[in-house]
Parts: structure tokens; C-alpha cells; sequence
């Protein structure tokens, strides 16, 4: 397996190394965009900046601004993951969340990496960026990238980028429900055979929050990635706690399930995890 952090294997072609990068520039584009933006927008805003709202845990000694457009996240914890790793990780996590107008932008970027008796046991890093733009008070477009190297997947790398129209049914203060749909482009490549994967794509996704207590918050989400070659779904349920006005405490699992695997490796990896989280 070709690993940029270990193995010496002969150079990557460019093809896979432009697309998902490129992709994932091209989602957060906007933002740069909307940072010099002056005077008002003629599409109306998302109500009550929900973008940052349904993501941050709304404390009663915490009150958002109007004009608190970013909101960001660490978080730094324990996992034990089973799959194609089963073993005891620490991980990071940092999120951005950026609001202006009509647009809501993110960036998340994750960190695995764990080792007994200088041998790797877990190593996997990922870079999603996804960017929404406001049709209508419940509609909206998006354009999505993201890219993974998972040192136990099989594959060196797995990249895609999509873009589709999504609908919000349930936006209210402590609840929000959405669902989004579209077309896109998945790469891979297998880390034995070195054969790279091209696919087109179906993407769906689903979100679920409800802060339920004053402390209290419930997150689910769910994405499927459909192609000719390989489906892969991909679940997330967490719990978080707030402490105070900046620290929670969160609960996780993640479950990731692929279709076709290269040959020994298993189709479902699924990690639990205790974060603390530092919102700002």
C-alpha cells in the first residue's frame, strides 16, 4: 500500500491528486467570495442564522449574535474502533462553520493515528468541504468534496465531489431536519493492485439535530455515495453535553460500510468515541 506517510512507492499519477483537492477548493470557493461581499444580498438569509445555530449547543448564558457569522469547533478524544482496525485511538477534529447571506459554508478536517510498539495500528485522515446556497426559505443547492486516506481500507486514497439540490423539512429552534440529493464523481485507488477505481455517482444525505435539554443535543446523519463500482454508506449518531458557555462533552459512533472491498479487507469499519469540545 502506497501511504504518504510510510511506504516508497513509485509516484502517484496526477489524476486523483488534482480532482479531490480541486473539488474541495472549488466547494469553499464561495467563501472567499462572500468575505468582500458589501451591502445586502436580494436572496433572502437563512432565518435566525440556523447554519451555526442547529450546530452550536445553545447554553441559556449563550447568546448568539446577528452578526456572528462563524463558528468553529476542536475537538480531541478517545476512540476504539473495530473493521479493519480494532484497537484504542486518540483523534482530532477541527470544524468551521461560516454563514454570510444566502450562503453557509464547512470545513472539517479529521485526524486518526495510533501506534503499540512502534507499530501502526490505525491511521486515517480526512478532509470534507461542502458549501449551500439559498433558493428559497426550505431549499437550497450545494457542492460538495471530500477526501480520505484510511490506512486500513484497502485503498491508498478515496475522493469525490457532488452537487445537487437539498430541502430543509424541519427548521425550528431546537429541531432541524434536512435531506440532499445529486450527482458527482468518486476515485480510488487500491493499495495491493494499485488499480485505480473511476465512478459516476448518486450522493444522498440526511441530517437530524435536536437539542432536547438545555444541555442536551442529539445529532444524527446519514450519507450514501451509489455507483456502478462500489456503494459506500456511511452513519453518524452523537450526543453532546454541554459543561458551559465553550465545553461539551460527545458521544459518538460512526459506521462506515463499503461494497466491494479489495480482497481481505472487510466491508464494515465502525469506531466509538468520548471527544471534548471546544466551541468558539
Amino acid at each position: 500500500m502506497r501511504d504518504c506517510f510510510l511506504s516508497p512507492h513509485k509516484q502517484e499519477p496526477l489524476a486523483m491528486k488534482s480532482i479531490a483537492p480541486v473539488l474541495l477548493l472549488a466547494s469553499l470557493l464561495p467563501l472567499a467570495a462572500q468575505a468582500g461581499e458589501i451591502g445586502p444580498s436580494s436572496t433572502p438569509r437563512f432565518p435566525g442564522r440556523e447554519a451555526i445555530k442547529n450546530e452550536k449547543l445553545t447554553l441559556p448564558e449563550q447568546k448568539l449574535s446577528p452578526d456572528n457569522s462563524w463558528y468553529n469547533e476542536l475537538e480531541l478524544g478517545y476512540l476504539t474502533t473495530s473493521g479493519n482496525s480494532d484497537t484504542e485511538v486518540l483523534n482530532a477534529k477541527a470544524k468551521t462553520l461560516y454563514e454570510n447571506g444566502s450562503w453557509r459554508n464547512r470545513l472539517e478536517l479529521t485526524a486518526l493515528n495510533a501506534a503499540t510498539d512502534d507499530k501502526r495500528t490505525d491511521e486515517r485522515y480526512n478532509a470534507l468541504g461542502k458549501s449551500d446556497f439559498k433558493i428559497t426559505e426550505k431549499d437550497y443547492s450545494f457542492l460538495r468534496a471530500e477526501y480520505e486516506q484510511d490506512r486500513f481500507s484497502g485503498f491508498d486514497y478515496q475522493g469525490s465531489g457532488a452537487f445537487g439540490l437539498g430541502r430543509r423539512f424541519i427548521d425550528a429552534d431546537n429541531m432541524l431536519f434536512e435531506l440532499e440529493a445529486g450527482p458527482g464523481y468518486r476515485e480510488a485507488k487500491e493499495s495491493e493492485s494499485h488499480e485505480r477505481r473511476n465512478d459516476t455517482i448518486l450522493y444522498a444525505g440526511e441530517r437530524f439535530s435536536w437539542q432536547f435539554t438545555e444541555n442536551a443535543q442529539l445529532v444524527q446523519q446519514l450519507t450514501s455515495e451509489s455507483g456502478s463500482e462500489n456503494r459506500i454508506t456511511e452513519a453518524l449518531v452523537a450526543l453532546k453535553l454541554g459543561i458551559n458557555e465553550h465545553f461539551a462533552m460527545k458521544l459518538s459512533w460512526r459506521g462506515e460500510h463499503t461494497s466491494e472491498v479489495p480482497e481481505g479487507v472487510k466491508k464494515l469499519d465502525s469506531e466509538t468515541g468520548v471527544n471534548l469540545v471546544y466551541g468558539f
